[in-house]
């Protein structure tokens, strides 16, 4: 019995280590709620994770899904110690590297995110993760905000998803007092009745491997691939607010964008961050310089509590944003890079008869302007307005599990869910059984990810799930066109620019592919982020489509622009990178949501920023 989970009943139980369920984690023990934090397999991250290029060639060979490991590894808050917490677990099984920061100057040293004495006030997260926090104090979790639009979670928590005190199940816990598995008799004394679990372990479709061997692009555990990148963190956005507020940053160091470019007519143009970058640029003229500095002066002037400053009309923030940038006289090339680099806008902007989609509207890209302006030079040594974490973005998840583990959190990997308990008169959600033990803990509150939304919405009722739930059960049987994502990740043997290694080109749409209106964006990435072996780069490519296939041939045909390929020697560009390796996949747009008792996380939506 020694592998059985003690206590047995907690505050909040969460499944999977996705960020989402991370996050959630982190706040819940922050207020001093008791957590257990659960995960089928043997590295954090879920399909948050960034793995190996061993790894992830497997993992594109066996259709994305993911290892589900038979063994039992337990890890409980007194094996984490400190501020340091130098590991969540007993085995740290993310990639491993020499970790040699020479090649590349770090944004943020020791892995702490500066603050100036102060903590950033352009985005507030309330009483979450409390400033001076402490494992005896409890704090208040009715004014949580944790996610941005990465799930509408935040909005069950808001409406007092754990209560402001602790919640001791003392009649479970004296019920399972010896932490034996209850068997089918007991499961009856107590009302209860199971739930089996039928998880989906892949959410992935239509792979593409392009040059299957591996051998000759060095050791494999010098690589991490995000499964759902490419992804950047805006400087002043709320993800960075959340880990200085949660202390996550502690463990973690991020290395700034260095540059951004759209591709136009095969030619790189810059993206001006500054006013110094767009007095610089030389595809403008005077007259486009002047009228963009005045729109960027509007922004600034707009975003801040002077009453002086000129006023925007409600009308004129409820039009579409490219009507807005068109009536400030903004140039076309202009308007481009403010939609699609800065803005990022996923789909093609314009009118419906011009074959526009997913309309912005201009308070949100004023909001999202102004944020990118902030952004930029909001630390010292940043050098542009976005952020990559160092080893990829699986480091993520594994901070905020750290962090919540020095609260106190409980985390056993290897530990899939057989079945969740619910009381058989209110359909309510008690607890879950584990599969290898079954062992059964209890709980009032769950979270859970995306894989689990056929059992979770068949399993429990109308007051438990929300109406979206019960909505996205329907349409889960259903056929029904659903937006999907595809992704691609490249290896090359040289830099896009020769004296940048972190960049991010855009393609506006209709500029690969006329059939789709998606924006394709790829983002460059070098050994000075800890991602790949000196000498080589990974590209990470994205696009929202309709259709996977038209998708991914538009990803494979924006390769081609970028890159030589490995038998066009006789045709090649000497300036172009070769593509040594690449890998290209779909997935669709998974249901976000909560209710009162529990919260379904989305799994990773097709933005290109965190949160």
């Amino acid at each position: 019995m020694a592998n059985l989970i003690e206590p047995s009943s907690f505050d909040l139980i969460v499944v999977g280590t996705g960020l989402p369920q991370c996050i959630v984690a982190a706040a819940a023990a922050s207020n001093g709620h008791s957590v257990l934090h659960l995960d089928a397999c043997d590295f954090y991250g879920s399909h948050w994770s960034s793995l190996p290029l061993q790894d992830f060639s497997d993992w594109c060979h066996s259709a994305g899904q993911l290892p589900f490991p038979s063994p039992i590894q337990i890890t409980t808050p007194s094996n984490v110690s400190g501020t340091g917490a130098s590991e969540v677990s007993n085995q740290n099984v993310s990639p491993s590297f020499e970790r040699d920061t020479a090649a590349g100057e770090m944004v943020f040293q020791n892995g702490a995110l500066p603050n100036n004495g102060s903590m950033p006030s352009s985005r507030e997260f309330g009483d979450s993760f409390p400033e001076n926090s402490t494992n005896g104090t409890t704090h208040s979790f009715a004014e949580t905000s944790l996610y941005g639009s990465a799930t509408t979670a935040n909005a069950s928590l808001q409406n007092g998803f754990l209560s402001p005190e602790p919640v001791t199940h003392t009649e479970e816990i004296v019920l399972n007092t010896n932490n034996l598995s209850l068997h089918d008799s007991t499961m009856e004394e107590l009302g209860l009745q199971s739930e089996v679990v039928e998880e989906r372990s892949s959410m992935y479709q239509d792979f593409h491997i392009m040059q299957d061997s591996i051998e000759d692009l060095g050791p494999s555990r010098r690589y991490c691939l995000d499964l759902a990148g490419p992804k950047l963190a805006y400087c002043g956005g709320s993800l960075v607010d959340l880990l200085l507020r949660s202390g996550a940053n502690n463990y973690l160091e991020f290395k700034s964008l260095e540059a951004s470019f759209m591709w136009s007519n095969g030619v790189l143009l810059p993206v001006p961050s500054s006013r110094a970058d767009v007095f610089k640029d030389r595809t403008l003229i005077n007259a486009e310089k002047r009228h963009l500095m005045r729109f960027f002066k509007l922004v600034v002037e707009h975003d801040s509590s002077n009453p002086d400053a000129p006023q925007i009309s409600p009308e004129e923030l409820e039009s579409p944003f490219v009507k807005f940038l068109h009536e400030r006289q903004v140039p076309l090339s202009v308007q481009s890079m403010i939609l699609y680099a800065i803005a990022l806008s996923n789909h093609k902007q314009g009118t419906v008869e011009e074959g526009g989609s997913h309309i912005m509207k201009t308070k949100e890209g004023l909001e999202l302007l102004a944020l990118y302006l902030s952004s930029v030079g909001r630390f010292v040594n940043s050098t542009g307005a976005f952020l990559y974490p160092l080893y990829g973005q699986g480091e993520l998840p594994q901070a905020f599990s750290r962090s919540a583990a020095v609260k106190g959190a409980l985390y056993a990997l290897k530990m899939p869910i057989q079945s969740f308990l619910k009381d058989k008169v209110t359909g309510d959600f008690k607890g879950i059984k584990v599969s290898t033990t079954e062992q059964l803990i209890f709980s009032q509150k769950l979270v859970v990810g995306p894989t689990m939304l056929q059992t979770v919405c068949k399993a429990f009722n109308s007051d438990v799930l929300s109406v979206e739930g019960r909505n996205a059960a329907q349409e889960s049987g259903e056929e029904k066109e659903a937006p999907k994502v595809v992704r691609g990740i490249c290896i090359t043997d040289k830099s896009l620019r020769a004296d940048l290694c972190t960049l991010m080109v855009v393609f506006p749409p209709h500029c690969v592919t006329v059939q789709e209106n998606g924006v394709i964006r790829a983002l460059q990435l070098g050994s000075s982020v800890s991602v790949c072996p000196e000498g080589k780069f990974l590209v990470q490519l994205s696009m929202v489509c309709s259709n996977e296939s038209v998708g991914i041939e538009a990803l494979q045909r924006a390769t081609q622009f970028l890159f030589n390929s490995r038998d066009s020697s006789s045709t090649a560009d000497a300036e172009k990178p070769t593509l040594l390796w690449a890998a290209f996949y779909a997935h669709n747009e998974i249901y976000e949501g909560g209710a009162d008792v529990l919260i379904l996380c989305k799994v990773f939506g097709y933005n290109i920023q965190f949160l």
